[in-house]
């Protein structure tokens, strides 16, 4: 499992991302760090070392309140 902390804004912790061996991704972003293409920058990000890793692709579940995605 690949794991990475998302802090790149000043360096401050404002989520989590991660891919498992299954193929999973996991995020997660701090309400008020929504909607500045940060999580789409970490899931494209992991869709690229998901590829390297071997895997042809990889499944995330969503959940029916987060309407962002």
């Amino acid at each position: 499992m690949v794991t990475a902390t998302i802090s790149n804004i000043r360096e401050k912790l404002v989520g989590d991302v991660s891919l498992r061996d299954n193929a999973e991704l996991a995020i997660v972003v701090c309400k008020e760090y929504q909607n500045r293409h940060i999580g789409r920058k970490c899931i494209l990000d992991m869709i690229e070392l998901a590829k390297e890793k071997g895997m042809d692709k990889v499944k995330a579940n969503i959940y029916s309140f987060n309407v962002q995605s």
